[in-house]
């Protein structure tokens, strides 16, 4: 998507005619949905951000994208009934698609490309899409978009299938979502700062206080928190401020796990998520010796042998409850992926609104 716009954080006039601020998010559509998400995220005044008054963080701007995200996500899933069936290259050209047709539905003008691509014969998807109305009013994104078809899933059931060292920029959120679920759920969460397991302060889902470098300390002003105060337990976050560090720690123990693992962009989110997930429990700068057999087992999709020599490691025997989480996750492997990690984060983003 943000391929397809680019990024302003002060509100602009949209080639689809819309008011817009972000990637693209539609400030004149004021349907109570989308008020809520600028209410929760921005903490903004509306009318200040519409006339320019106002403008936006790039954390404020990556979460309205992802709430946007799964809006085009689910366009495009309504539209296309196997959407599930699609690793994740695919998904998100259709949700891509969805967001600069700037309707409320697909039409007949991409059955033939959904069709093709529905056949994994990615190529001539890529050539109906071409022959597309839509096309000829995009033709930009859509050089984009069709190349990005044509390389489909080079690998059968993967949901991740981007050339090395280019499947999570800055801002992407493909794996992120199924990273933070994985790691909340080894780690548990706490408002107010705690003295994790593994020796360092934390707060949020073991956001690490200790570490006092510059990108962390970046990030909690970013937050709009004072580090002094949440260290000393004087003050503690909210739940969308623990999101956010949550989400930008899955990024970075991706990273981390990617530096380790070299295919880790072959892996489906499900995959990816429990070696993210290990590094991030490992503490360590870097996955050691002891999980070289698991990752090879699984660089060849053995996904029963790679959760076995999982729990044969010594990180398996220090953290048994994680361990028998991820071993069991790790079993499952890529036999069923699509968007649900990216809509269950969201979803609990939505459950924010709510409450």
């Amino acid at each position: 998507m943000e391929r397809s716009e680019g990024r302003s954080r002060c509100a602009y006039d949209s080639r689809l005619g819309y008011r817009a601020i972000g990637v693209g998010y539609n400030l004149d559509d004021k349907s109570d949905e989308r008020m809520r998400e600028i209410s929760t995220i921005t903490q903004t005044d509306y009318g200040k951000l519409y006339c320019g008054e106002e403008c936006l963080n790039d954390v404020q701007v990556n979460a309205l994208l992802a709430f946007d995200a799964r809006r085009y996500l689910l366009r495009a899933k309504e539209r296309i009934e196997n959407f599930n069936s699609f690793c994740c290259n695919v998904q998100s050209i259709f949700a891509d698609v969805a967001f600069t047709h700037a309707k409320s539905r697909l039409g007949e003008q991409f059955s033939p490309s959904i069709d093709r691509a529905l056949s994994s014969q990615y190529k001539e998807a890529a050539e109906e899409l071409r022959r597309s109305e839509w096309c000829r009013e995009h033709e930009k994104v859509c050089a984009a978009d069709t190349r990005a078809m044509e390389e489909g899933c080079p690998t059968a059931s993967m949901s991740s299938s981007r050339k090395a060292g280019s499947w999570l920029p800055a801002n992407s959120l493909t794996c992120v979502p199924a990273t933070t679920t994985v790691m909340e759920r080894s780690e548990g969460r706490s408002r107010c700062a705690y003295d994790s397991r593994l020796g360092f302060r934390a707060i949020g889902v073991g956001y690490n206080l200790d570490d006092k470098s510059d990108e962390r300390m970046r990030e909690i002003a970013t937050i709009l928190a004072d580090y002094e105060k949440l260290y000393r337990g004087e003050a503690c976050l909210n739940d969308l401020q623990i999101n956010t560090l949550l989400a930008l720690d899955a990024r970075r123990y991706l990273l981390r796990a990617g530096e380790s693992v070299k295919t880790l962009d072959n892996f489906c989110c499900n995959v990816q998520a429990v070696f993210a997930d290990v590094a991030f429990t490992h503490a360590k700068t870097r996955l050691g010796a002891q999980f070289d057999q698991t990752i090879q087992k699984a660089s060849s999709f053995q996904w029963r042998e790679a959760a076995e020599e999982l729990r044969q490691s010594k990180w398996c025997r220090k953290n048994e409850a994680a361990c028998k989480v991820d071993a069991q996750q790790l079993e499952e492997g890529c036999a069923s992926v699509g968007d649900s990690a990216v809509l269950a984060f969201l979803d609990s983003l939505r459950g924010l609104m709510a409450a």
